[in-house]
């Protein structure tokens, strides 16, 4: 006889340990851009590191980072830890270092964006493999505790 009720509480239980569990990731990207480039980091991935940095060594770029509603000014070199999300990065203007110009946009060099894994999920959708593996956990527990109420009434005589 299978016991269903310990079969979908067990099963319920390894989903809701699966939507917690993250790994280290050796993924990276290295990209290149003059002006502007854009990525999306799907939800999955818990958190990345950000480095950008100019070609350059006497220049020095101020790049505006937009993030869904969130901007942001950053100068080379940049790094920081990050979530998933849609990022754009445009070179608003480069700076020499020695004499403090501006350079012209026509003489702009490339800027370099690195962009590494640090940590991701197992599963594509943590919260809705979490809800699954809860209800099924409920469902089990509840279908555990009614079948070990029938057993219990078996075993034990009534009016005796």
């Amino acid at each position: 006889m299978i016991r269903w009720g310990l079969l979908l509480l067990s099963i319920g239980l390894t989903l809701v340990f699966l939507s917690f569990t993250t790994i280290g990731s050796n993924s990276h990207l290295t990209a290149n851009f003059l002006h502007s480039y854009s990525i999306d980091v799907p939800e999955f991935v818990r958190c990345i590191h950000i480095s950008i940095v100019e070609n350059k060594s006497d220049l020095k770029a101020v790049v505006m980072v937009y993030n869904g509603t969130d901007s942001y000014e950053v100068s080379t070199p940049y790094s920081t830890y990050t979530s998933s999300g849609k990022y754009e990065f445009f070179v608003v203007k480069e700076i020499n270092t020695t004499d403090g110009k501006v350079v012209n946009t026509t003489d702009y060099y490339n800027v370099t964006l690195f962009l590494r894994v640090v940590k991701s999920y197992l599963v594509n959708d943590p919260k809705s493999i979490l809800l699954q593996g809860t209800g099924l956990s409920v469902i089990g527990a509840v279908l555990s505790v009614k079948d070990l109420l029938q057993l219990l009434d078996k075993k034990v005589p009534r009016g005796s």
